[in-house]
């Protein structure tokens, strides 16, 4: 809903009309303002969190008085048809087979490694790492230094993710993996939408994308950059083919 709000907002300029199309364009102002706070501002992530509460607070307190319609009933009607059936079988999942699956399953490296970063991000600035001025619990990690720099903006996402207390930070990654399989399941509809101009075929083929081996592949091997980024590369295919359209 975040991703939606922050994308409404600015929608008009940029001629996004449909809800699915705002929710992935604000998660792309969200990831390019995200980048600029953390790793050029140097700001905290905890400084962060503040700003991004208090930034959608008031772009829903503005669109009330300017009355910009949110069409929140769309929203949610628009995006359960998605988020119910993949947040279902993958749910289903890790409670089948439990923490042994969701924390050693697949590439436990990279897994680990990512979190690692994540959790490092969560307690210091980039400048700190920068300056290699990193908390003495840190210091036995083999190449830390060079790690930090290793698809950082995708374990800073995470890193906020991991704000979440009440949630197992292993649980917590399988949770951040399935969000983004969703809004990747929104983009492909896009595109296929665009392609065949026909509703529930473009449905039924962006579900299926979600339970395919390539999706459920990057998925268990911990690919977190690859499903991070698969949305903004999904959304550039869709426009390009409206751009094409319009030549």
């Amino acid at each position: 809903f975040s991703f939606y709000v922050i994308g409404n907002s600015s929608s008009k300029y940029f001629s996004f009309h449909n809800s699915l199309q705002k929710i992935i364009f604000g998660f792309c102002i969200f990831v390019i303002v995200n980048y600029f706070l953390y790793f050029v501002f140097f700001l905290q992530t905890s400084l962060i969190i503040i700003f991004w509460s208090v930034v959608i607070l008031i772009l829903v307190f503005l669109s009330s008085i300017f009355e910009i319609n949110l069409k929140i009933k769309n929203f949610f009607k628009e995006t359960y048809l998605f988020l119910f059936p993949i947040t279902f079988f993958y749910s289903l999942v890790l409670i089948i087979y439990g923490e042994q699956f969701y924390v050693f399953r697949g590439n436990h490296w990279d897994l680990f490694s990512y979190l690692s970063l994540a959790s490092l991000f969560n307690e210091v600035s980039f400048k700190d790492i920068i300056d290699q001025d990193f908390p003495s619990h840190y210091l036995h990690f083999q190449n830390i230094e060079s790690l930090s720099y290793s698809r950082p903006l995708t374990s800073f996402l995470l890193g906020l993710f991991l704000n979440i207390k009440s949630i197992d930070i292993f649980l917590s990654v399988s949770l951040f993996k399935i969000i983004f399989i969703i809004i990747s399941s929104l983009s492909i509809y896009l595109f296929f939408f665009k392609l065949f101009k026909k509703k529930y075929p473009s449905y039924f083929l962006s579900i299926s994308f979600t339970f395919s081996f390539w999706l459920i592949y990057i998925y268990e091997i911990e690919a977190l950059s690859h499903i991070v980024s698969l949305p903004i590369f999904l959304l550039l295919l869709s426009e390009m083919i409206k751009f094409n359209d319009n030549l």
